[in-house]
């Protein structure tokens, strides 16, 4: 197994910060792990921390189908600070990019 991260950091002019941390066997090309993080909140923390669990294990090529889990998700979450659309958008892009370093597409 050949671990690959990512990091993906998008700030909003309001000083506004989320982080995506990827992790991913890129001869499986599987998530490994996943973490979001940033300067908003939750009115549902814990659909948040389902994310990680949900994404382990899957595999990358299956981008639309992740994107889609991930944002039934987030809009559980009830994010504030944040909009849901531009967090659902930077996990499918970090998801997108961890993909082009898989072994095998």
């Amino acid at each position: 197994m050949t671990l690959k991260s990512f990091v993906k950091r998008l700030k909003k002019p309001s000083s506004k910060m989320i982080a995506i941390k990827l992790a991913i066997d890129d001869e499986e090309c599987r998530v490994v792990s996943f973490l979001l993080e940033g300067d908003f909140f939750a009115e549902v923390p814990e659909a948040i921390d389902k994310i990680s669990s949900v994404l382990n294990g899957k595999d990358v090529r299956k981008v639309s189908e992740i994107t889609e889990l991930v944002s039934d998700l987030i809009l559980e979450a009830k994010v504030i600070g944040y909009n849901e659309e531009e967090l659902i958008r930077a996990i499918e892009l970090t998801l997108k990019e961890a993909l082009k370093c898989c072994a095998r597409h």
